[in-house]
């Protein structure tokens, strides 16, 4: 919603400051104009996409970079991953990370849900699968706990490998 009154016209590039303490900008004249939150108490702000994707964590044994359990995840396992590895460029204090989640080597059918560290295993699914031995990939937004860590956890019988790569972030 825009943070002004329908009635007033407004040109692109006015800025405004609303009694909800969130910031909006104009991006296209009219009346009363198309407006982006640009900032407040509920936002993260806006994305930072690194230079480079990185690799913060890969399963299967043998894999870069070296660091976390390297075995498959089995049925309800989790495992905290750090957003700032191998030397990514996520600050230790991002409130949330973009990543790309591949599962390969997969069971006949699972998920695998990432949910901020700190807190309870909120019940969501962030990548699905259904056949044996497939590779499914998906980009996601999670939210991180402290020093920038966040959960993974795996659903389904007989196990599957999980490779994550940091897009960007937010802070």
């Amino acid at each position: 919603a825009p943070p002004l009154g329908a009635g007033l016209s407004r040109s692109a590039g006015e800025v405004v400051f609303d009694t909800n303490k969130d910031l909006w900008l104009c991006v296209a004249s009219g009346t009363p104009g198309t407006w982006r939150r640009i900032s407040g108490p509920n936002s993260a702000g806006a994305l930072t996409v690194l230079a480079s994707t990185t690799r913060i964590y890969d399963s299967r044994p043998g894999t870069q970079p070296p660091t976390g359990t390297k075995t498959k995840y089995q049925d309800g396992d989790i495992r905290p991953l750090d957003a700032t590895g191998n030397s990514s460029g996520v600050p230790a204090n991002a409130q949330a990370v973009m990543i790309s989640a591949t599962a390969t080597n997969t069971n006949s059918g699972g998920f695998f849900s990432f949910y901020k560290t700190g807190i309870a295993f909120p019940g969501n699914s962030n990548l699905n699968w259904g056949l044996v031995n497939s590779t499914v990939a998906v980009t996601t937004v999670v939210a991180c706990g402290a020093g920038a860590t966040f959960n993974s956890r795996m659903q389904g019988f007989g196990g599957s490998d999980l490779v994550i790569d940091v897009i960007g972030y937010y802070l």
